[in-house]
């Protein structure tokens, strides 16, 4: 039977946190300067975060932390991690795991529960809305110039005239996009006019 007890000691867990997200990182191409401020980042809260272990028959099999705070005025729950060992995935110990930490922050006054993982949780949380996507893939080596054609940095004269030309193809596309949309509304109500003269 799948128990979730609350520990106090989270030393071990969030080293191996780290190991994992670092991992992560450097899989997605991360550099190790941007992947270590991304580590400081996610840590930096980690002092209010609860851990749970997830156990089967008296057995560790993975564990669960979770937290509570204020978001723009919103309590909303977080699941920072859960993970179950991979010899006991797969026996429902996620699907407990999760309940559990739905119920732990609806307790503490959360309406909203975010998670985000390191890893691939399969169907587990299908029925959470996605918010955001954050995805990284390496790069080859930086290939050569089609054509001839060379790249250099905007200068800074020449930022106020690219700005001004942006502005205005971009004004000129939605000015567009409009009298497109009421040419297509009158030709429209056109029709209709025409249908209903013919039916009298």
């Amino acid at each position: 039977m799948t128990r979730i007890s609350v520990v106090d000691d989270s030393t071990e867990w969030q080293e191996d946190l780290r190991l994992r997200l670092r991992a992560s990182y450097a899989k997605s191409g991360l550099g190790a300067e941007a992947a270590e401020r991304r580590l400081q980042e996610v840590g930096a809260g980690s002092d209010g975060w609860t851990l749970a272990e997830i156990t089967d028959a008296g057995t560790r099999v993975g564990h669960v932390a979770v937290v509570v705070a204020d978001d723009n005025g919103t309590q909303a729950g977080r699941i920072v991690d859960l993970r179950v060992e991979a010899r006991h995935a797969g026996r429902g110990h996620e699907r407990v795991a999760r309940d559990w930490a739905e119920k732990w922050c609806a307790e503490r006054g959360a309406t909203r529960l975010d998670v985000r993982l390191t890893e691939s949780a399969g169907e587990l949380f299908a029925d959470y809305r996605v918010r955001g996507q954050l995805r990284a893939k390496r790069l080859g080596a930086r290939p050569e110039p089609v054509g001839g054609a060379t790249a250099r940095p905007m200068t800074r004269a020449e930022y106020p005239e690219w700005l001004d030309a942006e502005k205005a193809a971009y004004v000129g596309d939605m000015v567009g996009a409009a009298r497109h949309q009421f040419l297509g509304r009158l030709s429209g109500s056109a029709g209709s006019r025409h249908r209903s003269s013919n039916a009298k």
